[in-house]
């Protein structure tokens, strides 16, 4: 007879959150019997991730995938550098976020992209899609230009989805992880724990620490990362959190700046 720990967890109202700091209050776990022999596959909690902590982040990052197909949702990512180079410190912080209704219908707003080396290239950078056309709106890195473009719209779904499913790659790759059940609002979750750096980050990292919270579909409702980056002399912390604000019902509405945009196309 096998024995696996369950976490009896309770959520209070208005304390527990997927947005907040504060984390669900555990009581003491409690061991239940199974009738599994103890050669039994290990049982799968969530998509991709087993209770004895070994994770299939690819089974994973499906889930995730094919869990949102068809679902308007808004995604927010932060990420925050601060470092110290010998006495000189400086920290740096950016964002991206995603309203999407559909594939033909959503917002992207970014204070920073890059391009294929990694270098920026703009220090905003927005686009508007409303079923019929797509605008843009970039301001350049170095002289702070600001272009707009109009062409036709396309389906999307597919590259906005990578940019979500990405962070869940990169930072879920792990040799093994903890995982235990946790309500949140009044729903399940399974949060899921990394404190060793996996092969897909880069070297001399120290004090890694990823939490991520999990619905039983495999959406990986909020993700948080911190990690101490070491270079010689040269040290930074990062932190990162990707996290869905909203899932279902999200109407997209027109930006501001897409007025500029179409008095700057038209006087064009």
């Amino acid at each position: 007879m096998r024995f696996l720990v369950v976490a009896l967890l309770v959520a209070t109202a208005g304390c527990t959150t997927l947005t907040g700091s504060e984390e669900p209050e555990t009581v003491t776990p409690a061991a239940v019997p199974t009738d599994d022999p103890a050669d039994a596959p290990a049982q799968v909690v969530v998509p991709g991730v087993y209770a004895d902590g070994e994770i299939d982040v690819s089974w994973l990052v499906d889930a995730h995938r094919e869990a949102l197909a068809n679902q308007s949702f808004v995604w927010r990512a932060t990420r925050n550098w601060s470092g110290q180079v010998g006495n000189v410190s400086s920290q740096f912080g950016t964002f991206q976020e995603i309203t999407f209704e559909e594939g033909t219908r959503y917002v992207r707003d970014t204070n920073q992209d890059l391009n294929e080396r990694g270098e920026p290239i703009y220090i905003r950078y927005s686009e508007y899609a409303n079923g019929s056309d797509r605008y843009t709106r970039s301001i350049r890195y170095l002289s702070g230009e600001v272009e707009y473009n109009r062409i036709n719209v396309s389906d999307s779904t597919a590259r906005l989805m990578q940019r979500i499913t990405a962070p869940v790659a990169l930072y879920l790759s792990a040799d093994s992880v903890r995982s235990e059940p946790v309500r949140i609002d009044g729903e399940s979750h399974y949060r899921i724990d990394v404190r060793s750096a996996p092969d897909t980050v880069n070297t001399g990292i120290s004090n890694y620490s990823v939490t991520a919270f999990v619905t039983p579909d495999g959406i990986v409702r909020n993700l948080s990362v911190v990690f101490t980056r070491s270079n010689g002399d040269a040290a930074e912390t990062i932190r990162s959190q990707f996290q869905f604000e909203k899932i279902g019902n999200v109407t997209v509405d027109e930006p501001s700046w897409v007025a500029d945009a179409r008095a700057n196309l038209t006087a064009g």
